[in-house]
């Protein structure tokens, strides 16, 4: 058997090194195109409207969703974070995942996560507000979406999934990990006004100062709602103190 390989070993060896070079070279160059190809932030399709959603496809788009914060969008397929952080973001060792839409520019589009799960998302900016997948969203909708194994730390309003929502909805959507902060701490949303919550579930270890601002789901609430919820404390606050903080867009 060996000595019927040897012929055809040496055959393949009588091809020119400079031909064997430029065959090794174009190789290694499509390999390379295919990956810069799957992780470009550029989205797999759509245009961005409702009929139409951006397609997220990998961990690059799904960074890229922050440039255009009115759009719609679309998972169709899981995403590990954890591969990804270390090739893509620079302050991962420091500070992890830049949460979506902040008090100024908050994600006012949809997102769709088709059932599929975000993995291993990881954010630590104690000193920061509105902290989660999403930091901070307005008329937005969130559904259909999986965030497992997080783990995220903020100081006030902080979620597994979006750090505080106005006039926004969450439907069918889940979390486990940890989260992490002082006030408004909640396992899916730190702090909601004027939203719905409907159908979602959080199986989160949570940590904040206050335990009448630290709940399994929502960490304070106002003019909201949660129905048909899995696992929440039912005593979720209503407290006057953020009212107008929820009730106006910034």
């Amino acid at each position: 058997m060996f000595e019927l390989a040897r012929p055809l070993l040496a055959q393949r060896n009588t091809i020119p090194p400079l031909i064997r070079f430029f065959f090794l070279v174009t190789a290694l160059f499509f390999a390379t195109m295919q990956t810069a190809q799957a992780i470009n932030g550029r989205f797999g399709g759509g245009i961005g409207t409702s009929s139409n959603p951006y397609i997220v496809q990998d961990a690059a788009d799904l960074d890229a969703v922050r440039y255009n914060l009115a759009a719609n969008y679309r998972l169709v397929f899981d995403i590990n974070m954890l591969t990804y952080f270390p090739a893509r973001l620079s302050d991962y060792a420091g500070s992890g995942w830049q949460p979506i839409g902040d008090s100024v520019t908050p994600f006012t589009g949809t997102f769709d996560g088709a059932g599929h799960a975000i993995i291993g998302l990881r954010i630590s900016r104690p000193a920061a507000d509105h902290v989660g997948l999403f930091g901070y969203t307005y008329n937005a909708t969130i559904q259909n979406l999986n965030v497992f194994n997080s783990g995220i730390t903020g100081r006030n309003y902080v979620g597994g999934l979006v750090g505080a929502q106005v006039g926004s909805g969450i439907f069918y959507c889940t979390t486990n990990g940890s989260v992490t902060g002082q006030y408004y701490v909640g396992g899916l949303v730190g702090g909601q006004g004027s939203s719905r919550i409907v159908k979602s579930y959080a199986s989160v270890s949570i940590k904040g100062k206050d335990k009448n601002f630290t709940n399994e789901l929502v960490g304070i609430q106002d003019s909201s709602s949660i129905t048909n919820f899995v696992n929440v404390n039912p005593y979720v606050p209503n407290y006057g103190r953020p009212r107008n903080h929820f009730r106006q867009r910034p």
